[in-house]
């Protein structure tokens, strides 16, 4: 059993949405915690937040240096993927598929699809994600369905993806929070200081994921969109269906 803890860095409205994270085994885990720890300790630091960090003077470039070698070191896998809502806006706009297939989710889905294709048959994976209301009814409704698969079960019949939960921030979370957040720095501005300072937690040799091209986007949408006779709407619980209907009413001032 393998554990995979993701987090996500979202641009506002049409840009770029990252999900991103590490995965790997116990073990692996808890020396990446005590070394995670002991670095920002020799940093002064209690913890790390990329969103809270100030970027003047270069302040952070050792202390990022430190921590981005860490999972690496410790045997964990980068796990990613992104998309550009723009690339594809124009086809879900004011209808249901504008909450369900979110940046978020569609890269979500993302990072599941590439790992269950790369990682040995006989794996299975614990998801752990970032608690985020916003997002919570239709992910659990997207990885009930990724439970179900028969493509994704091991040789025995056994769920690959084996069970999932949502955590509040904490610092099993920093890890990939400063993956998401490096991640989107390199696809906004591949010369930026930012990205530059960012680019050790990247420089992973054992790495899993995919930045989705604007033509590969509008094919995955289309598809997904057009897989039921009702769209995807049918695909997701009925509790999550309720809360994308809540979501579509309040955007549009429908009644659906």
């Amino acid at each position: 059993m393998l554990t995979m803890y993701l987090d996500e860095s979202l641009e506002q409205n049409d840009g770029y949405a990252v999900v991103a994270g590490f995965i790997g085994n116990d073990e692996s885990w808890n020396l990446c915690m005590r070394l995670w720890g002991e670095s920002l300790a020799r940093h002064n630091r209690p913890s790390l937040h990329m969103k809270d960090l100030r970027w003047k003077r270069n302040r952070h470039t050792a202390m990022l240096a430190d921590l981005g070698g860490i999972p690496s070191q410790c045997g964990l896998t980068l796990v990613y993927a992104s998309v550009k809502v723009s690339d594809y806006l124009d086809l879900i706009q004011g209808t249901l598929g504008e909450v369900i297939a979110s940046g978020y989710h569609l890269a979500m889905l993302m990072v599941l699809g590439y790992s269950m294709a790369v990682l040995p048959p006989e794996d299975r994976v614990e998801v752990i994600c970032e608690q985020q209301d916003e997002f919570s009814g239709v992910r659990e409704s997207f990885l009930k369905l990724a439970f179900e698969m028969e493509e994704w079960k091991t040789p025995g019949g056994l769920p690959r993806v084996a069970k999932w939960s949502a955590i509040p921030k904490s610092r099993i979370l920093e890890p990939s929070d400063f993956a998401a957040y490096a991640l989107l720095q390199a696809l906004r501005d591949v010369k930026s200081k930012k990205t530059e300072m960012c680019a050790p937690i990247l420089l992973n040799p054992r790495t899993m994921g995919h930045c989705i091209g604007r033509e590969e986007a509008r094919i995955g949408v289309s598809g997904f969109i057009a897989q039921t006779k009702d769209g995807a709407i049918a695909q997701i619980s009925s509790k999550a269906r309720a809360y994308v209907r809540r979501r579509f009413n309040a955007e549009y001032g429908g009644n659906i």
